[in-house]
């Protein structure tokens, strides 16, 4: 470098004292603490976001007393191990921010929403969640409470009484005590999630949710009985705690907006609490404790703004006649039929956007969907098992009595996971009618191959032509039990048509070739494997498509199956 271009380049700057003056990046020279200058509020609504962003703590590991109520200071007067034995334990973020220094501490504490979410993970004597409790203040709780057998253990149970009744024991004793300590702040709780094994802890809590003036500010409800029963079962068991002879919340939770209920039945003509109602899950009721026709269109009409109604091997018990008896009175049927039964039984739902029909005779089925009214539903997931769904979707395709058009014709996502159907024409006719679908879940291990069949004959018959194809707006399509050969048949005609699939998900199970596998992903904007049993929500177009399946052989019953259709 010449003497010129050594004067002209510029001198590297060394940091002075002035030029470091203000720097963000380095500590104040006088020791200050910079976020202490910040106001609480600012300083608390950190702490929120940064809770809700912390991952979960592991369901085993334990948060001793000390961890949670412990000052800076080391409180002599209390029991339990020191903080930090295990270097690997990760304490949830509000305890970890509240131990930074005394200003964290206050503010932290001191912000209830941050201790207002509770699962009992801790077992018992569940002091951490006292702690929360007491923290949380008049703050909104979530609540998930989880006292269901473990799975390892149920084959054992079921050859020896005595480790089941010492299980349900301490199932009991840990729900009582959750009880006890949740119940005096049922004025604050906004969800609550319980899920038993054992009917009689569901009773339990039945019976002390019953004797509670209000709940005020709940607005999530759902209650889990996770047991096997035949099914369509007849008949309620254990019959000693059929009848119910008290009102949860003595029918006052006026925020109540979401609802779920499997194998868990209430007393349905005095339960008017439920209305407003946003989403309701009925599934897993024995036919001797569905709601009356009359009860289950009360629910719904008092729910103007119904979005997603779920009905899994429940819904309004009986049939037609019965149905049309719960709505008119014995006396009236005694003097004839009206010359328009479905009139008398017909649900309008405008606002309903997602519906799921499982587990149900496929004639109930029909004619249960014959007497809804469905002007917006954008989402239909159908699950008859082995069943054949014949007559039911060609009550789907015809044009409704009350709208004068196909439900089907206004779908954007359909699931097919049980409907057993051999008529190629019924099957044609119903693709017909979905001229907005844009997304497609097919389950071959419970449909007939003809559903594919369909497709492929008639895509690739107007592939070189100017004609619509079937299904003209659909770019995802979900498979379970088609090989990947087919589906990349698939994929091949739709971009022939130039009408390409953008979404692909392929069941992790189902045979792909690398090679297939390979073009698939060059081919199309997305494509994943999701895991069989397991709940993958994929949002489409703005709709929330639940991509869940069953293992082989059966359907489990998953807390959240059926959610977000």
């Amino acid at each position: 470098m010449s003497q010129n271009e050594q004067q002209a380049a510029p001198l590297a700057r060394v940091p002075t004292p002035s030029t470091l003056v203000g720097n963000p990046y380095l500590a104040p020279r006088d020791g200050r603490c910079l976020i202490n200058d910040l106001p609480t509020e600012l300083l608390a609504q950190i702490f929120v976001l940064g809770a809700n962003m912390d991952d979960p703590i592991d369901e085993d590991e334990e948060i001793d007393e000390d961890s949670v109520d412990s000052e800076i200071e080391e409180d002599e007067d209390k029991d339990g191990d020191e903080e930090g034995d295990d270097d690997d334990e990760k304490p949830p973020f509000e305890v970890t921010v509240s131990h930074v220094c005394k200003l964290w501490r206050d503010v932290a504490i001191n912000t209830p929403t941050l201790w207002s979410g509770l699962d009992f993970s801790e077992g018992l004597p569940y002091t951490k969640s006292a702690v929360y409790l007491g923290r949380s203040k008049g703050a909104p709780l979530d609540i998930s409470i989880d006292v269901t057998k473990d799975e390892e253990d149920e084959e054992t149970n079921l050859n020896d009484p005595v480790p089941a009744l010492a299980e349900l024991m301490v199932c009991s004793d840990e729900l009582e005590a959750i009880l006890k300590l949740i119940i005096p702040h049922v004025s604050h709780w906004r969800s609550l999630e319980l899920m038993v094994s054992e009917y009689v802890l569901m009773h339990s809590a039945l019976l002390q949710m019953g004797a509670c003036a209000c709940a005020p500010m709940l607005e999530v409800l759902q209650l889990y009985h996770y047991e096997d029963s035949e099914e369509g079962e007849e008949t309620f068991t254990p019959p000693k705690f059929k009848q119910q002879d008290f009102v949860l919340f003595h029918g006052h939770a006026p925020k109540l907006t979401h609802v779920a209920l499997w194998g868990v039945h209430l007393d349905w003509a005095a339960s008017t609490f439920l209305s407003g109602l946003v989403e309701l899950e009925l599934a897993y009721h024995a036919k001797d404790v569905r709601p009356p026709f009359r009860d289950f269109a009360r629910i719904l009409r008092d729910s103007p703004e119904i979005e997603t109604l779920t009905l899994c091997q429940s819904g309004p018990v009986g049939g037609p006649v019965e149905w049309l008896e719960s709505v008119l009175g014995p006396d009236a049927m005694q003097t004839g039929e009206p010359s328009e039964p479905e009139a008398c039984t017909t649900l309008a739902l405008p606002s309903l956007k997602n519906l799921v029909v499982a587990f149900l005779e496929p004639e109930y089925s029909k004619h249960l969907v014959e007497r809804l009214a469905l002007p917006s539903l954008a989402s239909l997931a159908i699950d008859l098992e082995e069943a054949d769904g014949t007559a039911l979707l060609q009550t789907l395709t015809r044009p409704s009595p009350t709208t004068g058009k196909s439900v089907l014709g206004g779908l954007q996502a359909l699931k097919i996971a049980g409907v057993q159907c051999e008529e190629g024409t019924v099957i044609a006719d119903a693709y017909a009618a979905l001229t907005n679908l844009t997304a497609l879940n097919l389950n071959f291990d419970f449909v007939s191959t003809r559903w594919y069949d369909a497709l492929i004959v008639q895509w690739e018959s107007v592939a070189s032509s100017s004609k619509d194809p079937l299904l003209p707006k659909l770019d995802s399509l979900t498979t379970t039990g088609l090989p990947g050969k087919d589906v990349r048949k698939l994929i091949e005609v739709r971009m022939a048509m130039g009408r390409p699939l953008k979404q692909v998900f392929m069941n992790q199970d189902d045979d792909l070739e690398d090679e297939d596998e390979e073009w698939i992903k060059k081919n199309v904007d997305e494509f994943e494997y999701f895991e069989g049993s397991d709940e993958e929500n994929m949002e489409i177009d703005g709709i929330d498509i639940d991509l869940l399946e069953e293992e082989e052989g059966g359907h489990e019953q998953d807390g959240d199956e059926w959610e977000d259709v």
